[in-house]
């Protein structure tokens, strides 16, 4: 099946059963009931703080974390300087 975008005008219009003056009002309030209110649903968000922590909670991330921590303790505890 070819993509409604790909096709000419004519066979779109044809497929919608619509013409390129648009529905009557008897045919869209037909259609309203039918297929309901064109409208997306909205999807619902996860904040942002909690989709910033999601991702510092991965496997690679805490590899991260603990090789951070090693060098930290490693740089305190020894008596040369960083760099």
């Amino acid at each position: 099946m070819t993509a409604i975008y790909e096709l000419e005008v004519e066979e779109v219009l044809q497929r919608l059963e619509t013409s390129e003056s648009g529905l009557d009002p008897q045919e869209a309030e037909k259609r309203l009931k039918i297929h309901g209110p064109n409208k997306l649903e909205e999807v619902k968000r996860r904040p942002l703080i909690l989709l910033f922590l999601s991702n510092l909670y991965n496997v690679l991330a805490l590899l991260l974390w603990i090789a951070a921590i090693l060098s930290f303790i490693q740089a305190i505890t020894s008596s040369q300087s960083p760099l």
